[in-house]
């Protein structure tokens, strides 16, 4: 992909985003209605139980390397779903891949080594237990942690908690 189209479109979605603002493009915190305490005590009951259990968080930088890989895997190239938010990238997109090597400390970042992240991300979500919640873009994978509860970050700071 051309990184002139890209830097058009991006900021053509920007810009969309900025003077539309539609309500069914999850971006910004997570909008969970929880409190810190269930949160807490679902920690504590996972980890005092005897079944194994997967406690899981996704960072912002790998959520969206995860939603730019289902994008390239789909492969519709539909430029006006991409700017209204109908669509992920169809491409890999230079953004994602500096962060992934300067924010998660992964390299190197490959296309191909890329997708077997997200691939092993996606098959580790369907087994995730409890996934703390750090973005509203989770969204976009729910079907992915079906199984999974939800927790905000503060919820697995003890000291937080009134019984930790």
């Amino acid at each position: 992909m051309n990184n002139v189209l890209q830097k058009i479109l991006n900021l053509s979605r920007s810009e969309y985003y900025r003077i539309f603002k539609p309500s069914y493009v999850f971006t910004g915190k997570p909008r969970l209605g929880l409190n810190i305490e269930y949160g807490n005590r679902l920690v504590r009951e996972a980890l005092l139980g005897e079944e194994p259990v997967m406690i899981a968080r996704m960072g912002t930088t790998e959520c969206g390397t995860v939603l730019n890989y289902l994008g390239v895997r789909e492969g519709k190239r539909n430029p006006w779903n991409y700017i209204r938010w109908k669509q992920q990238a169809w491409w890999w997109n230079g953004t994602a891949k500096r962060y992934m090597q300067t924010g998660a400390g992964f390299f190197p970042t490959t296309d191909a080594n890329l997708v077997k992240f997200c691939e092993l991300m996606l098959a580790d979500l369907q087994l995730t237990d409890i996934l703390v919640t750090l973005t509203y873009a989770e969204e976009y994978l729910k079907d992915y942690f079906v199984q999974a509860k939800r927790i905000t970050l503060p919820s697995m700071e003890p000291y937080f908690s009134i019984n930790p």
